[in-house]
Parts: structure tokens; sequence; C-alpha cells
């Protein structure tokens, strides 16, 4: 209901109507109300001064009420033009009365309620015999036993009326024209209000703040025009960011694809380059190969005859070693006999040494016995010469025995001799025959040793046989393998002159390319810098709002908002500074600042710069914990500095373009283009809102 203009039209006429009925009836009921309201008071007042009197009346003259005076005092009593007092008893009589005392009214309505209530009161009632509608007001006199009452008709307070009426109309004109301005001014403001706002946005949306939403407010045409126009907002908004992200992952493939494209084009340059000259030295080559196929063919035939020869070698060879291995194991049989035959004549010198050492001994005792002899023939001698004549004989006899001694002496000393010789000779022989034990030993494991080795011989001869047979064979392969490598060599000849050419028409090929990747290149680049400008562009105007918003609500004034009196800020490096303005821009820009970083991924950074370079308020990600170090902060932390290199200045302090673009060579290493757009508030340059985007 009331959701349209019209609507709202039909009712401001009605309520101009209804205002002027309302008026008139407001005036009537409160002048009825005032009326009634100043009777009540007439006869209330007129019933509480009469109890009062009376009463004290009463209590001083019990019987008062019957007297002359009293009736005429009471008579007397008037309230308003025919208004009086008259005294009743609690059986309806009217005690006192100005024209009929006496008379008894109980039955009536008024009578009887005044009689039922005796703590006092108002009453109002139509009169049966006058018709008039009154109000009375009763008291109780407790020492009489009456009530007094005095009573009002309300036709005597109309007259009152006319001007109350008056009074009243004006105030109800006065009121209707107030409410004819309200309603003009609520009209006003519900319609060219919305409508007012409305346009601002719109004008914001159409400077590119497609964020902007309409307020929906006012009338159901006011509300449905704001929603169709959100939802239109809304659709392109989705649309835009649709495609925007479409083609900001088409455009990053497209970049990628094109550094990727150019680099391989100066490889594939390269490549082509070196495949020509490649090809020339395969040509070279494969003619090289053809003469060495057919000289590795002649020399292959040459090693299989000479792998025949030697496997016939290896079969005469083969038998020699058999033949010789027969011998070896005859001159092992012999070499045993031997060793058997010295052990035997070693057993026998053993024997003979010990035989002639028991020689010695007997020759010992035989030299023992002639010495004994010759001494006994010597003592015989002396003993026949002491005898005279008759021991000559003796004496002769012992000078025989004497010479056999000496004679036995002799023998036994050569014999001694001869059997030292034979012990020396024997144990020569020993010793000998022991060596020679110990060489047919050796000379044993020697044969045996070379047993071994013919039959190791004989295992190298056969496999040199049959290695020689295989190289026959495999020579056989080769030959064949080389006449068909130099056939294949001749084909490859040709694919290696086929494949320069191709190189000379693919080297063409990349160089169109290149040109095609450099054209796309700096289209791609272009339209980088074409979202730049309206990104850098619709930065500056956010700002510029938030800023004079800020100097018209009296959060800052001119002088805070161009404040250039930086305060260092302790224990930075780079150093950092406060500003009486950066606190306030940090609450109200980040968000937008973020919001303009994070639709792009080439976008490096998006924020507010004063004329001198200086940065309130960075993006958050720029604005990471200070760690102390110098070039990490310089990187993790870059809010609240000064960026006054001649690119950045060149940036803050622009007012001939509406969007300057520049090359800008970051301090931490990137190559950026810096796209930046003047801010002004109050007609006063400020400084520039930048965006920087990778190349």
């Amino acid at each position: 209901m009331l959701k349209t203009i019209k609507a709202k039209l039909v009712l401001f006429s009605v309520l101009g109507f209804l205002s002027v009925v309302l008026s008139i009836g407001i005036s009537y009921l409160i002048a009825m109300n005032e009326i009634k309201a100043i009777m009540r008071a007439d006869v209330t007042t007129a019933a509480d001064n009469l109890e009062k009197s009376v009463s004290f009346i009463a209590s001083a003259r019990p019987s008062a009420y019957r007297e002359k005076e009293f009736k005429q005092f009471i008579h007397s009593v008037k309230i308003g033009k025919s208004g009086y007092v008259f005294m009743l008893d609690d059986k309806g009589t009217l005690a006192v009365h100005f024209k009929e005392e006496g008379k008894n009214l109980a039955g009536e309505p008024h009578i009887d309620y005044i009689r039922s209530h005796r703590d006092g009161g108002i009453y109002e009632y139509r009169s049966v015999t006058t018709g008039q509608d009154k109000i009375v007001a009763y008291r109780y006199i407790e020492p009489w036993g009456l009530w007094i009452v005095p009573g009002v008709s309300k036709d005597d307070y109309f007259s009152q009326i006319n001007q109350s009426f008056l009074k009243w109309n004006v105030t109800c004109g006065l009121t209707i024209m107030l409410l004819l301005s309200l309603a003009s001014f609520w009209f006003i403001r519900n319609i060219t209000g919305p409508l007012g706002r409305l346009t601002k946005t719109a004008h914001r949306i159409g400077d590119g703040e497609l964020e902007e939403k309409v307020p929906v407010e006012g009338d159901r045409e006011l509300r449905e025009l704001a929603e169709a126009i959100n939802k239109m907002t809304g659709v392109i908004v989705k649309n835009l960011r649709d495609e925007t992200g479409k083609n900001t992952r088409l455009f990053g493939t497209i970049r990628e694809a094109i550094v990727h494209l150019s680099g391989s084009a100066a490889g594939m340059m390269a490549l082509c380059a070196q495949q020509a000259s490649g090809s020339a030295q395969q040509a070279s080559a494969v003619q090289q190969v053809t003469t060495t196929s057919a000289e590795i063919a002649v020399t292959a035939k040459q090693i299989a005859d000479n792998a025949k020869t030697v496997e016939t070698m290896a079969q005469e060879t083969s038998l020699s070693c058999t033949l010789g291995r027969g011998d070896v194991a005859n001159a092992t049989s012999g070499m045993t006999q031997l060793k058997d035959q010295v052990q035997g004549i070693a057993a026998s010198m053993l024997v003979l040494g010990e035989n002639s050492q028991k020689i010695g001994g007997v020759v010992e005792i035989i030299d023992e016995i002639s010495d004994q002899t010759n001494l006994l023939a010597l003592n015989a001698a002396i003993e026949a010469a002491g005898a005279g004549e008759a021991g000559k004989r003796f004496a002769i006899v012992a000078q025989q025995v004497r010479r056999l001694a000496e004679r036995t002496v002799l023998a036994t000393r050569q014999i001694k001799g001869l059997v030292d010789e034979i012990q020396k000779s024997t144990n020569s022989t020993i010793v000998v025959t022991e060596e020679g034990t110990k060489a047919v030993d050796a000379a044993a494991s020697l044969v045996d040793k070379v047993q071994l080795s013919f039959v190791t011989i004989i295992g190298m001869v056969d496999k040199t046989a049959w290695a020689a047979k295989e190289i026959s064979l495999s020579t056989q392969q080769q030959t064949s393998a080389c006449e068909q490598l130099a056939e294949t060599m001749n084909e490859v000849r040709d694919v290696a002159h086929q494949v320069a050419q191709s190189s000379m028409e693919t080297e063409r090929s990349i160089n169109e390319i290149k040109v095609l990747t450099e054209e796309l290149k700096e289209l791609m680049e272009e339209e980088i810098r074409s979202k730049g400008k309206a990104e850098a562009s619709s930065g500056a105007r956010f700002v510029e709002r938030v800023l004079s918003g800020a100097l018209a609500g009296g959060q800052l004034s001119i002088e805070d908002i161009f404040d250039e009196k930086y305060r260092p800020i302790p224990g930075t490096d780079p150093q950092k500074y406060h500003t009486r303005y950066d606190s306030y821009l940090d609450e109200n820009i980040l968000a937008m600042q973020d919001a303009t970083l994070e639709k792009d991924y080439q976008c490096i950074y998006a924020v507010l710069v004063d004329r001198n370079g200086y940065n309130p308020t960075h993006n958050s990600r720029y604005q990471q914990p200070l760690t102390g170090d110098k070039e990490k902060d310089k990187v993790g932390n870059r809010a609240k500095r000064m960026f006054d290199t001649q690119v950045e200045l060149a940036a803050a302090r622009n007012t001939s373009e509406q969007v300057m673009v520049q090359v800008y060579f970051r301090d931490t290493g990137e190559k950026l283009w810096d796209i930046s757009a003047p801010v002004f508030v109050n007609g006063r340059h400020w400084g520039a809102f930048r965006v920087g985007y990778t190349m």
C-alpha cells in the first residue's frame, strides 16, 4: 500500500481534505471537552466550598437548614447562568430548593444515585422536566444527614463555544498548514533525496567504480529502479570479473607463451644455424664414414683370415699341450721314484755314519791297547836287559811286540784318519742327500705346477680356438654390415642435404614468428597499460572522495590533509614517518588498495603517495612485521616510507596528464609499468595514486 508516487499524490490530496475536516472536528471536540471541564470545575469548586461552609454551620447550629436566612444563602449561590444549589435528604425529599422545596423525587435516577453515594462525586444526567443536560456535584453533610448538591445546565456554557471554536479553528488551520508543509517536505525528501543519491552513485559507477551499490530506499518505483541498477551493475561486474579472470588467465598464458616462444625462437634460430652447419658437416662425415666402412670391410676380411690361422695354430698348440701333459705325468712318476731312491740313500748313509762312529770307538780301543802293549814291551825290554843273556830272547820278543805295537798304533792312526774321512764324507753325503731330497720335492712340486699349467694352457688354447672361430664369424657379419652401412650412409647423406634445406626454411619461419611475437608482446603490454590507467583513475577518484568526505565530516582539517611535517618513526631502516592523516587513511583506503591488488596477479602494488612521494598506507602484503634486517624490511614492510626517485617523484607531482605511464625499476629489482593518476582535494593537488604491473 502507498508504494507508488501516484498513490502518495492521491494520499497527499486526501490528507489535505481530511486535515481540514479533522481540524474542525478536533476543534469541536476540544471545545466540548473544555466546556465539560469548566462545568465540572465549577460544580466541584462550588460543592467543595459549600461543604466546608455548611459543615461549619451544621456543627454550630444543628437546625440551621430550616432557617430562612440559611435557605436564602443557599438560593443565592449561582453557578453559570442558571445553575443553583439544593439539598436532599436520604428519602429523596428536597429539603432546600428555590422552587420545589419539600418535593420528594425518589425514583429519579440522579436522586437515587446521589442517595446511594455518601462519599461525594459528580454525576451527569438529563432533566426529566426540562430536558436539559446537567452536571451536579454532591457532598454529604454528616450532622444533618443531608446532601448538598450544586448543579449546572450544559446550555449555560455553550455561549463560550464560539470563542473556543474560533481559537481552535485558527489552531487547526495552522496545524493543517504545518501538516501540508511536513507532507511536502517528506514528499520531496523521499523523492529527490534517493534520486540524488542514486544519481551520484550512478556517476561513480560510470567513472568505473563498479563495486558501488545504489541505496535501495524511497518509494517503490525508486526502490525498483535502485534494485534494477544494482542487479544490472551486479551482472555487469560479474561478467566483467569473469571476462577479466578469463582475460587475465589468457593474458598470463599468452604472456608466458610469448616469453617461452621468444626464448624458443631464439633457441630455434641458433639450433637451425647449428643444424644447417651440422648438416654440411654431417654430409662430409657421412662420406668419411662410407670410406671408412669400406676400409673396415677389407680389414674385417683380413681379421677373418687371421682368425682362421689362429684357430689352426690353437688346435696344434692344444695337441702339443696334451702330449706335453703326458710327458709331465711321466716326469712326475720318475721324480717320485727318484725321491724314494734318494730317501733310501739318505737312510743308508745315516746307517754308515752310525757304523763309522762305532768303528771310531773300536779304533780308539785298539789304540789304547797298542799304547799299553808298547808300554808292556818297553817294560819287558827293560826286564830282559836286566836279566842279561837270559833275557835276550825275551828282549827280542819284547822288541818285536813293541814294533808290532808301534805298527798297530800307526795302523790304528791310519784307520782313525780313514774313519774320520769316512765320517766327514758320510755327513756331507747325508747333507747333500737331504738337499737332494728337498730338491726332488721342489722339482716334484714344480712338475705338478707344470702339469696344472698345461691343463690351464689347454683350456685357454681351447677358448682361443673358440674365440678365433667366433671372430671369424663376427668379421664375416661385420663385412656384411659394413656394406649395408655404406648403403645407409649414402641415404643419410641425401637426408642431410634435405635437412640443410629444411633448416633454411625453418629459419625463415622462425624469423616470422619472432616478428609476430614482438607484435603480440606489444599488444599485451598495451592491454596492461590500458588496464592500469583505469585502475589508477578509479583509485585516485576513490581517494579524493575519502579525503573530501573527511574534510566535510570534520575528521580532518585542510591543514591535516596537506600536512608535510613528516615525523620520523624511531628505529626504522629504511626510515618511516607519521603524519596527521596516515592513521585515517589506514582505516579508509587499505581495503580498496588490497582489492585492486587482488584483482590481477600482474598488479604488484596499488598505493597512494603525496606530492613528495610519501606513502601513508601500503598494501597489506607489504606491511609484514619489522625484523630489523634492512634488506628484508625493504621488501616486506614498505608502508610510511618516502619513494622519491626521479620516476616516483614524476608520478607524485604530475598535474598535466590525467594518467602517467612510466617504466619503473623498483628498488627490489623488478622492472615494472608504473601507472599513476593525480589526486586533488578541493581543487588543490595532493599527490597521486600509483599502480605497478609486471612487464
